[in-house]
């Protein structure tokens, strides 16, 4: 009876451990980088910059959207579908520098439902230069 008590003690831990192992971590966002910095750009011109974001978790990411600081610079993720495991999707980042010279630190943040990290802050810094008369 000792011996069957051990052997199923034993057997539950070991069970309880190997399910500890394979446990779900859930969805992780990544980003390549959390600055970025485009150096110099032209007043009174718009563009449009490419970030890639991946969930690199093992469950989908089922809330992803941005909060937008303000002023010349929004972006934005257009598609409101899950993100599934190993998928990427483009942070779009639009920039009118119309009206607009010097240095440039703007911000925007990514919510997610990463349980380690739901909150990203990313910045971006630029110069905006006059454009040169002809």
């Amino acid at each position: 009876m000792k011996n069957c008590l051990f052997q199923l003690v034993f057997f539950g831990s070991l069970l309880a451990f190997s399910n500890g192992l394979n446990a779900q971590n859930g969805p992780k966002v990544y980003l390549e980088s959390r600055k970025i910095d485009l150096d110099t750009l032209q007043t009174d011109t718009s563009y449009r910059i490419l970030v890639a974001l991946k969930n690199i978790g093992d469950l989908p990411i089922r809330t992803l959207y941005i909060k937008n600081s303000g002023g010349c610079l929004y972006a934005y993720i257009g598609d409101r579908e899950p993100l599934f495991p190993e998928e990427s999707r483009a942070i779009k980042i639009n920039i009118d520098t119309k009206g607009r010279i010097g240095n440039q630190n703007k911000a925007f943040v990514i919510h997610s439902d990463d349980p380690e990290e739901p909150v990203i802050p990313v910045t971006c810094k630029f110069v905006i230069r006059a454009r040169k008369q002809r």
